[in-house]
C-alpha cells in the first residue's frame, strides 16, 4: 500500500491509495519533523536505537535511566565479565550519541565538551599497552578491555553555543551522565585509571584536567584531578611540582598529590558522599590494589554534576582563561585511560 502524508491544522493527515484520508496522530507543529531527524540520525548507528525500534532477542536501555539501571544492573548477579560488556556496549551507545550531536534524545549543537571532530577522530586504540587494572577480566577465557586515549589538537575548540568559541582552552571530555542522574545521589565512587603516552606528552607549563566532577551551573567541580603548572603559581614554593597529579576538592584545595609516572598506569578512585558532604581518594600503581590516601573529608557535593574524562588544557597569558591566551601551534597530546566506572558504595563497598 502506498500512502502520503502531510500536515494540516497541526494534524498529520494520511492518504491511503488516493482514497480517504486518516488522521494519524495530532502533533505541535514541526515535531514531526523532528521526530523523523531524530529517528533518521539514530537509525545510521549500530549502537543506538530509538524507542520505537524492534530489535530480536537484544535488550534496549532507555537513556533517561541508564545510570540507574547500570546501577541496578552491577548489584545483579551476573558474572563481572558481562557486567563489563554491558557497561562497554552502553558506553560506546553514548559515543554514538555524542558523534551525532544528540543530548538527552534531542538533537543538539553541545552534546560533548570538544570540537568539531567527532570522537571516531579524537579517541584512539594505543597499541602495545597493556589494560588497566581493573579492564583485565579475570576469566580465562575473556578477553581483556581495550585501553582508549583521548587527544587533543589545534582544532579541539568547544563552541557550546555555536557562536561564542572557548578559544582558550584545547579540550576533548566526554560527560559520564546527565547531571540528575544516581550518580548525584547517596554515596558514589568514581573510578578511572591514567597513563602517559610517550608520542604525545603533554606540555607542563599548562595546566590540565584530565578527569572531574562539573556541577551542573558549570561553576565549579566537586573534585578535579590536575596536572601540570596551575595558572597563576608558575615556580610557587611550597606547593607540588608541574609533574604531579594535585587532586583538587570542591574549593580546589589541593587534598592529595603524587608524582606522574611516563610509564605505568596510575589507579584513581573518589568516594562522594552526597548527604554527608564528604570526600575520600584512593590511590595505585600499576596492578597494586587502591588504598586510601586521605582521611574521609568534608566537602559541598551539592550542585549535582557528571564526571567528565578526558583533556583540559588551559593557557598561558591568559585574561579570561575561558576565551582568550597563548596556546602553542601544532599540538598533538593524549591521555590514555581505562578502568572507567561508578560504583554504588552505599554499603560501604570499594573496589579496590
Amino acid at each position: 500500500m502506498s500512502f502520503t502524508t502531510e500536515r494540516y491544522q497541526g494534524q498529520w493527515v494520511s492518504t491511503a491509495l488516493g482514497l480517504q484520508d486518516f488522521i494519524l496522530k495530532d502533533v505541535l507543529a514541526d515535531d514531526f519533523e523532528y521526530q523523523q531527524r531524530l529517528q533518521d540520525s539514530v537509525a545510521s548507528g549500530p549502537n543506538v536505537r530509538t524507542a520505537i525500534d524492534h530489535v530480536a532477542e537484544q535488550h534496549l536501555f532507555i537513556y533517561p535511566y541508564l545510570s540507574h539501571n547500570l546501577l541496578q544492573l552491577n548489584q545483579g548477579n551476573l558474572k563481572q565479565d558481562t557486567k563489563k560488556r554491558i557497561l562497554k556496549a552502553a558506553l560506546m551507545g553514548l559515543a554514538d550519541l555524542h558523534d551525532k550531536r544528540i543530548l538527552h534524545t534531542a538533537p543538539s549543537t553541545r552534546a560533548s565538551q570538544r570540537g568539531p571532530a567527532p570522537w571516531s577522530e579524537i579517541l584512539l586504540f594505543p597499541a602495545g599497552v597493556a589494560p588497566s587494572r581493573f579492564d583485565v577480566v579475570s576469566e580465562s577465557t575473556a578477553t581483556s578491555f581495550k585501553p582508549l586515549e583521548v587527544t587533543i589538537n589545534d582544532k579541539s575548540i568547544f563552541d557550546p553555543s555555536g557562536n561564542n568559541p572557548q578559544l582558550g582552552f584545547r579540550r576533548a571530555g566526554l560527560l559520564l551522565g546527565n547531571g540528575s542522574d544516581a550518580s548525584n545521589q547517596g554515596v558514589m565512587t568514581f573510578h578511572w585509571s591514567s597513563r602517559q603516552d610517550p608520542g604525545r606528552k603533554l606540555n607542563l607549563t599548562h595546566e590540565y584536567l584530565t578527569s572531574f566532577h562539573e556541577t551542573n551551573d558549570s561553576g565549579g567541580a566537586q573534585f578535579s584531578l590536575q596536572v601540570g603548572t596551575p595558572l597563576g603559581q608558575d615556580g610557587a614554593a611550597g606547593k607540588p611540582a608541574a609533574s604531579d597529579w594535585k587532586m583538587l576538592d570542591r574549593n580546589n584545595t589541593v587534598v592529595f598529590s603524587t608524582p606522574l609516572k611516563f610509564d605505568a598506569w596510575q589507579n584513581f578512585a573518589v568516594t562522594l558522599d552526597v548527604p554527608k558532604n564528604t570526600m575520600q581518594v584512593y590511590f595505585s600503581e600499576g596492578n597494586d590494589p587502591l588504598k586510601p590516601v586521605t582521611e574521609v573529608l568534608p566537602n559541598d557535593n551539592s550542585g549535582g554534576g557528571a564526571l567528565q574524562i578526558g583533556l583540559l588544557k588551559k593557557p598561558t597569558e591568559t585574561k579570561t582563561v575561558v576565551f582568550d591566551g597563548f596556546q602553542e601551534s601544532n599540538i598533538d597530546e593524549g591521555q590514555i585511560l581505562g578502568s572507567i566506572f561508578v560504583e554504588d558504595s552505599a554499603n560501604g563497598c570499594v573496589s579496590l
